[in-house]
């Protein structure tokens, strides 16, 4: 448990940080905004349902660095979340085309790693694509006053949303451990889902044939 003098300097960490958190959100949101904008002409190419971008809640950052064993003066700069954005888009061939998206808005040197739940889900069914973003931002453009703020995207299909909103909270969020036929039930309907989104996936392709 960090101690009140660590609470302390967390604290300070986080003032002097916020700004770049702040201008990192923008960015992304920006990004995101303006993939958005490119395929809104011809929605048969991609289909975003809705985005949104956040700076993770103080009590929430100071929890995950405490719970880590982080520095309390560097964890600020080590948490690779503080900046989420998320992008809910309608099928599975949506998620890797978002992808190629993102790669040309910023480039593909800000993505430091890809972990693919999609391929390769989470225990309890997550399934997501997860990109590690790392952004160079400035607060004032005359100056060399600029940071690199990590940044985590996470592109998922409406079904893989659906799980997470219905599932994850009860299973992240409370920090107890749940007995194993409640996870097996939480993986028996990501499963169930991930049946549905193929289907979905091959009548949205058998539907672009058809225009």
């Amino acid at each position: 448990m960090y101690s009140d003098e660590q609470k302390n300097q967390f604290a300070s960490a986080w003032t002097a940080r916020r700004p770049y958190l702040d201008e990192a959100k923008r960015r992304l949101d920006s990004a995101l905004t303006s993939i958005r904008g490119k395929i809104d002409d011809d929605r048969r190419v991609v289909r975003i349902i809705r985005q949104w971008t956040c700076i993770k809640e103080y009590s929430s950052a100071i929890s995950k660095a405490d719970l880590k064993g982080l520095n309390s003066s560097d964890a600020v700069y080590e948490i690779g979340d503080l900046v989420r954005g998320r992008i809910v888009c309608a099928n599975l061939e949506d998620v890797n085309r978002i992808r190629e998206l993102i790669l040309e808005e910023l480039g593909s040197e800000v993505i430091v790693k890809t972990y693919d739940y999609i391929d390769k889900p989470l225990d309890s069914g997550y399934r997501a694509l997860h990109l590690s973003l790392n952004l160079e931002v400035f607060i004032n453009s005359n100056s060399f006053d600029f940071h690199h703020v990590l940044c985590e995207l996470q592109i998922r299909t409406i079904l893989q949303d659906s799980w997470a909103e219905l599932v994850h909270y009860d299973i992240y969020k409370h920090g107890t451990e749940l007995p194993a036929d409640l996870l097996e039930r939480s993986k028996d309907l990501a499963e169930n889902l991930a049946a549905a989104d193929t289907i979905a996936e091959r009548i949205s392709l058998s539907y672009s044939y058809l225009v």
